[in-house]
């Protein structure tokens, strides 16, 4: 049996028509209504004002488009808005859109990589988790026996000669002066320069701050959505495209 699609208020819903050529004028409960068969083994009722802008549009059978109930007052009265409206279509990537969205890939790539190391003392490298010597290394008791370098400890200050003597701080190294006796820039603001911010790291933040936006909105109307990495990755491809057209033009 098939199911009836049903249009929630404000909401816009996405359909496709199996054949809209084949629209069954029925009588309805507040009138007359068009039946459609959908491509999803389910009908839908729509007002004859729907189906005129469905054949306006032209809409091909199979084709994704949108149509939202919309409420309004006027005054005491309410009103039913009837909105139909065909989907932005995505456009076609061009060979500089493939190569942003490899370097964007990469970096994605690099940062899940990226790991802290912790750089132990004595000046011995590090041990990645790739190295060699991190697998089966032996653990045993360093005893005073073990024949072992022995380093020498700096000898400790001498306390003061009496109690409660000020000792001065020690003083610290002077920075390296710039050449040709020029000021440093920290010096003449006060502040150290900012790092440069590239487009990749723009483009990353725009498209996570939207996508958590839009989750926080659609929170707070009741209607939950969730923006995987993958959605992310090509809202960040999006925002680098228009950013290198601005640059072109």
């Amino acid at each position: 049996m098939l199911q009836i699609l049903r249009f929630e208020m404000n909401v816009p819903t996405q359909l496709a028509i199996a054949d809209p050529e084949e629209g069954k004028r029925v009588a309805g409960r507040y009138g007359d209504q068009v039946m459609y068969r959908l491509t999803e083994d389910q009908i839908v009722y729509v007002p004859p004002i729907v189906a005129g802008r469905i054949k306006e549009l032209g809409i091909q059978p199979g084709e994704v488009f949108q149509v939202c109930k919309k409420f309004s007052r006027d005054g005491c009265r309410r009103l039913v808005e009837w909105q139909v409206s065909r989907l932005e279509a995505t456009p076609k990537s061009s060979e500089s859109d493939t190569r942003l969205a490899e370097q964007l890939e990469k970096s994605i790539e690099a940062i899940h990589a990226a790991k802290v190391v912790r750089v132990p003392a004595h000046g011995v490298p590090p041990i990645t988790p790739s190295s060699p010597a991190a697998i089966d290394v032996p653990v045993r008791d360093i005893t005073q026996s073990d024949e072992l370098p022995q380093e020498r400890v700096p000898d400790a200050p001498a306390l003061p000669a009496a109690v409660g003597a000020v000792v001065p701080p020690p003083t610290p190294p002077a920075p390296p002066s710039p050449p040709n006796g020029c000021a440093h820039p920290a010096k003449q603001n006060g502040n150290i320069p900012p790092t440069p911010t590239t487009k990749l790291e723009h483009a990353l933040k725009t498209a996570i701050s939207a996508a958590y936006n839009a989750e926080k909105y659609g929170a707070e109307l009741g209607y939950v959505v969730r923006f995987d990495a993958d959605a992310i990755k090509s809202m960040a491809i999006t925002v680098l495209i228009n950013m290198s057209e601005r640059s072109q033009r």
